[in-house]
């Protein structure tokens, strides 16, 4: 490294989360929590007011939630949680399906940290469950799939697939939070972590091809 180069590191600020980032984050957290809901305006003036900062920390805010896809700007009617659609479901399921299925080639190959990945989430997810709280299992679903990316060991693919889940989580929220179905998605959740670790791709594909598009039907009946 050149002498001008160590200068220019020792001169160089560590980045520092900005009040809009912190903000952003705030508001991601509640939209995703279901506090905030679908279609709920967010105006610059009750944001600022209930953070209290500037509203153009707010604008800047609210353009990173944008970015992120968790909300939307219409002319005239300003910015709003966004709604997801039938065709956003289909979307991020055709990439899920390409992502996912990938990640099933590994199937039968893991080693003992990756099994150890995908199981914390599984039973995460049943623990959930079993205390009553199906939104906290849904959440844990979400962590099982993010594991099954990592198997790619492809830091691209991780943040497309987070990017995918995030906005899922808009359809997500509209769901009915049934502890039936909860239990019906974290038996087959035990299903795949078994098939992930025994293999091979063969089993595996199959059924994680028909779980992707069952998941895919049940969240359209409520986004239709």
């Amino acid at each position: 490294m050149s002498v001008r180069s160590r200068q220019l590191l020792r001169k160089a600020d560590l980045p520092r989360v900005g009040a809009a980032e912190m903000i952003a984050s705030a508001l991601r957290d509640r939209i995703l929590q279901g506090e905030v809901r679908p279609g709920d305006a967010l105006r610059e003036v009750d944001v600022a007011n209930a953070f209290g900062v500037a509203r153009n920390t707010v604008r800047e805010a609210l353009k990173l939630l944008i970015r992120s896809g968790l909300a939307t700007h219409e002319v005239h009617h300003g910015v709003a949680v966004r709604r997801i659609t039938a065709q956003d479901v289909n979307d991020i399921y055709a990439l899920r399906e390409l992502l996912e299925l990938a990640a099933a080639s590994r199937a039968g190959k893991l080693t003992d940290g990756e099994v150890a990945s995908l199981t914390k989430p599984v039973e995460d997810g049943q623990t959930a469950i079993d205390g009553g709280d199906i939104w906290a299992s849904t959440m844990a679903n979400q962590a099982f799939h993010k594991a099954i990316i990592k198997l790619l060991h492809n830091p691209r693919a991780e943040a497309v697939h987070d990017d995918l889940l995030t906005e899922l989580s808009l359809g997500l929220m509209l769901e009915e939070r049934n502890a039936a179905a909860a239990l019906d998605w974290a038996r087959r959740n035990r299903e795949l972590l078994d098939l992930f670790v025994s293999g091979p791709p063969g089993r595996c594909r199959p059924a994680l091809a028909a779980y992707l598009d069952d998941a895919r039907t049940h969240l359209l009946s409520y986004v239709l």
